[in-house]
């Protein structure tokens, strides 16, 4: 017997295709640098071939040390993508958004979250946008997956149930 797995028709139990890829991404302040290692470190561990980090405060003194080990090329192999959210950074990227673009659109989401971003800076706001971006990215360059977490959390994908 196959020990209970299914196996699909005329595969012989064979994978056919490769597996899918995929990205993380997440928006950065006020981490500790060993939480961006850890983070970067673990999701590559699990499969992950792209870790965006969208750092929220790149000026701030405090978060250079978090940033400097994100660029760090020995410690994620080149997967991680650093994104400095600075105000040219936002300018740039308010040009190419969907959120931006359709405002004015039906659908409230769009023109509420540009509000809350323009208003009050909401963190949510501005992780919608990031993601968007991520999205973009992750789309142009092939990816099947991507995981939106925050730095304090992880994807857990055990290797078999119980």
């Amino acid at each position: 017997g196959d020990g209970g797995r299914a196996r699909a028709a005329g595969s012989c139990g064979t994978r056919t295709r490769a597996p899918p890829r995929l990205a993380v991404a997440l928006l950065v302040r006020g981490v500790p640098a060993s939480v961006v290692e850890s983070f970067i470190c673990y999701h590559v561990a699990i499969g992950f071939e792209r870790i965006s980090l969208f750092f929220d405060d790149p000026d701030d003194p405090s978060e250079q040390s978090a940033i400097q080990s994100a660029l760090k090329d020995s410690l994620h192999d080149g997967r991680a993508q650093v994104h400095l959210c600075t105000p040219d950074w936002w300018a740039d990227e308010l040009r190419l958004s969907r959120f931006q673009r359709r405002r004015a659109s039906a659908d409230c989401l769009y023109g509420e979250t540009m509000e809350l971003y323009e208003k009050v800076h909401d963190v949510q706001a501005r992780q919608c946008l990031v993601m968007e971006r991520a999205l973009r990215e992750a789309l142009r360059d092939g990816f099947d997956w991507l995981l939106h977490v925050d730095s304090d959390e992880a994807l857990l994908v055990p290797s078999s149930r119980d």
